[in-house]
């Protein structure tokens, strides 16, 4: 069993805090985010501090050890949390805003709960429709990558195929559900949490977006599956016109 983050909630404000106060005396706001909040903190977790200032040095990150714990410093401004946040909603990746309202306070005046309550707002609201391109596009990508799994014999890359596939699949749903997207376990958290509640079970509630996302959530991990895989991700083209391969065009630069 993996030994559990060194720090408690308390501690680990605490430590985030001081650290904070020594550097940044003159912080408009301060948050502990990140998986220490959470609750889901491992041996090798650390702590995900950000720090909202006037301008300069700001915008930065910077990667730390505060003794011998390991921390992630988010240093802002308010135009810059705008403009990452913005990013954020371009990859339907909400990391930044996350670490805002999914946090602890550290320390602040109103403009931090001001912030904080910004950020919630649009973590809840979700991120914006997939365009029709989008759409096209993601349903193009993964038809390749279905029509070279069905076909591979080499385990090795049966496996390989079978990883890209589930990712492609997992984010074509979600892009279509409008729910939040993440990076490695990222994407498997949000994948399950759309998908909690929902029975992965065959039958009429099959094609319905959480239960494939629950019946997705259940694949990584077991190569004695790609025959599900190929059937769910088969389900999740369905949601939005199917495999596309014959007339798919996609325009260049000559640039």
């Amino acid at each position: 069993m993996a030994d559990a983050f060194p720090l408690t909630l308390e501690e680990s404000a605490e430590r985030a805090r001081s650290l904070v106060q020594q550097r940044f005396p003159a912080a408009h706001a301060a948050y502990l985010g990140g998986s220490v909040v959470r609750g889901t903190a491992t041996a090798t977790s650390d702590l995900d501090v950000t720090v909202v200032l006037d301008g300069p040095p700001a915008p930065y990150r910077e990667s730390l050890l505060d003794g011998d714990v390991p921390v992630e410093l988010f240093v802002q401004t308010q135009e810059s949390l705008r403009h990452f946040r913005e990013q954020d909603q371009q990859r339907r990746q909400p990391s930044t805003a996350r670490l805002v309202c999914e946090s602890v306070v550290l320390l602040g005046d109103e403009l931090a709960e001001a912030l904080r309550a910004e950020c919630a707002g649009e973590v809840a609201a979700g991120p914006e429709p997939l365009s029709q391109k989008e759409i096209d596009g993601q349903r193009y990508a993964l038809t390749d990558l279905l029509d070279d799994l069905v076909g591979a014999v080499d385990p090795a890359e049966r496996a390989v195929l079978g990883a890209l596939v589930w990712e492609r699949s997992a984010r074509l749903l979600l892009g279509l559900e409008r729910h939040w997207q993440g990076s490695g376990k990222g994407l498997l958290r949000e994948l399950r949490a759309y998908g909690s509640g929902s029975p992965a079970t065959e039958g009429t509630g099959a094609s319905r977006g959480d239960a494939l996302a629950a019946r997705l959530s259940d694949l990584p991990g077991r190569a004695d599956r790609t025959d599900d895989l190929v059937e769910v991700s088969g389900q999740v083209l369905d949601r939005c016109g199917g495999r596309l391969f014959a007339g798919y065009r996609l325009g260049g630069s000559s640039g």
